[in-house]
């Protein structure tokens, strides 16, 4: 995992990084898997580093820790900035991939997601798949907000996630997805400095 820290002589996105990068990447590990392990329960990061503008704190925290060079990084074009190439390229040091399909990683707004090809693993290799994150306006249960009933492993019984910013579509996709299982994608939802963990093994319903 190559993480960079901020040096004296650093270009202006040189904030972007972990300061003290194996202790923050390894309580960012901890905050995702317990997102994964508990799905719809936002988390909360608390790493030391500047988001990578336009993508939120707790995007910016899930790149760096959990791709490197052997798990390339697509960001949709409705994320790319100056700031999130200088995270790819010289905070993470990804390599570069010129379609989505080959991407261990796929970030952006769900609506520049949903219509890529995305690696969702074959019979015989069901972890060769991406995980998509995918930035959100929010967690709150707004009037606006997608309701959806979650159930399955890591779920204790139902459980209640409002996802604001997205419709039908979004649950549609999910639902798809889950059917694939144990092929499939697995989702991280960020917005701000939390992370919510979607696995391909959750069962989703409009609340």
């Amino acid at each position: 995992m190559a993480i960079a820290t901020r040096q004296p002589n650093d270009p202006p996105h040189g904030q972007i990084g972990f300061s003290k990068p194996s202790v923050d990447a390894a309580a960012s590990f901890r905050t995702i898997l317990n997102a994964v392990a508990r799905p719809g329960s936002p988390q909360t990061v608390a790493a030391k580093t500047l988001a990578a503008a336009p993508l939120s704190l707790a995007a910016t925290t899930a790149l760096l820790t959990l791709a490197d060079a052997d798990a390339p990084v697509w960001l949709t074009p409705d994320v790319r900035s100056d700031a999130t190439d200088h995270l790819i390229r010289f905070c993470v040091g990804a390599a570069p991939v010129s379609h989505s399909g080959q991407a261990a990683f796929v970030c952006g707004r769900f609506g520049a997601i949903e219509a890529l090809e995305l690696p969702a693993g074959s019979p015989d290799y069901p972890d060769r798949s991406a995980t998509l994150i995918i930035e959100t306006d929010g967690f709150a249960a707004e009037p606006d907000a997608l309701a959806l009933k979650l159930s399955g492993p890591g779920v204790d019984g139902v459980a209640l996630l409002h996802v604001a910013g997205f419709g039908s579509a979004f649950a549609r996709f999910l639902q798809q997805n889950a059917a694939q299982f144990p092929l499939g994608v697995d989702l991280l939802l960020t917005h701000g400095d939390q992370v919510v963990g979607l696995p391909r093994s959750t069962k989703v319903e409009v609340g």
